[in-house]
């Protein structure tokens, strides 16, 4: 087998057509080349170069193997820059697995601003339940995961991003929207939009209510912020939702008012436990943190007011 070295010397000698030439090339000695040269064709048993009038002719063997040197050397200049770009976190692929109300939201700009810094970067997201989400990052099937859940899953560690009002998102000219904040009682006889029963948001609306001593009447059930949204837009009834899900909505045609007592949803990042998160996962979590501090800070806060401070949930209970 030739050595990278000797085969860089034969590269040189085919490019450049001499000794002399290749040794300037390569910062090292004539007599060094030389020496190179005559190891390498001991070692391939057949000889390179001819040597006439103190020319060197290649030989049809040499013809026949200096392109594939090349594409050789292509190759390996390709796995250094790529190792390069791994090393700085621009180049490699990014798993990333989500509930569908970061997927719809936060997510999106996210990936956005953090591929306009790493055009080489390769990033798929899938949009799934909480407890995939965390399985998918346990089993190293994703590199890092956003949900608004607690999830207590072995391998996975989970820390929060940020904190959403849990409100009523209504029509801008809804009466209810010339309330700072609304109640349950308030919304008793209002056509009422919750996501399922089975999902965390579900789940908190019908605590909430029933911590209140109100009837939670569900008008329609749906799977997704993003179609609580579209409902409530079609003049269908108020959603009960977090902050994170009125985000993903560019108009203005729609608000939320925070539910009192005051409720807040929690945003939260989950890691792999035993492995340490790659470049690319730590500057794409970095990257989301900035969306969050650059978003509207009426969606994206604790909710405020004298009864937060005495009362403040997220979706698994107090804190």
């Amino acid at each position: 087998m030739l050595s990278l070295r000797e085969l860089d010397v034969f590269r040189r000698i085919m490019e450049l057509g001499s000794i002399t030439a290749a040794a300037e090339a390569l910062h090292i000695s004539q007599p060094a080349v030389s020496r190179m040269l005559q190891q390498a064709e001991l070692r391939l048993g057949f000889p390179l170069f001819l040597r006439h009038r103190k020319r060197l002719i290649a030989t049809s063997e040499a013809q026949a193997l200096f392109p594939d040197t090349v594409a050789a050397f292509a190759a390996l200049d390709v796995v250094q820059r790529r190792a390069a770009d791994l090393k700085i976190g621009t180049a490699g692929v990014l798993a990333i697995a989500a509930t569908a109300g970061f997927a719809n939201t936060l997510l999106a700009p996210a990936v956005a601003r953090f591929r306009a810094a790493r055009p080489d970067a390769v990033v798929t997201l899938e949009a799934t339940r909480a407890l995939e989400v965390a399985t998918r990052v346990a089993d190293h099937r994703a590199d890092l995961g956003f949900i608004i859940d607690t999830i207590t899953v072995p391998g996975v560690s989970v820390s929060d991003l940020c904190a959403t009002a849990f409100g009523a998102v209504m029509p801008a000219g809804h009466p209810l929207a010339q309330q700072p904040a609304v109640t349950p009682a308030d919304l008793v006889g209002e056509p009422l939009i919750c996501l399922g029963r089975g999902l965390p948001l579900g789940l908190l609306a019908m605590r909430v209510f029933a911590e209140a001593d109100v009837p939670l009447s569900v008008a329609i059930e749906v799977t997704q912020s993003t179609v609580a949204c579209a409902m409530v837009r079609a003049g269908a009834g108020i959603a009960l939702l977090d902050g994170l899900g009125l985000m993903g909505e560019a108009s203005r045609d729609l608000v939320l008012r925070p539910l009192r007592p005051a409720v807040a949803v929690k945003g939260r990042l989950v890691l792999p436990r035993h492995r340490p998160p790659s470049r690319l996962a730590e500057a794409f979590a970095t990257v989301v943190r900035e969306v969050i501090a650059d978003s509207d800070p009426a969606l994206l806060a604790w909710p405020s007011g004298p009864d937060a401070a005495r009362r403040r949930h997220d979706v698994t209970g107090a804190d």
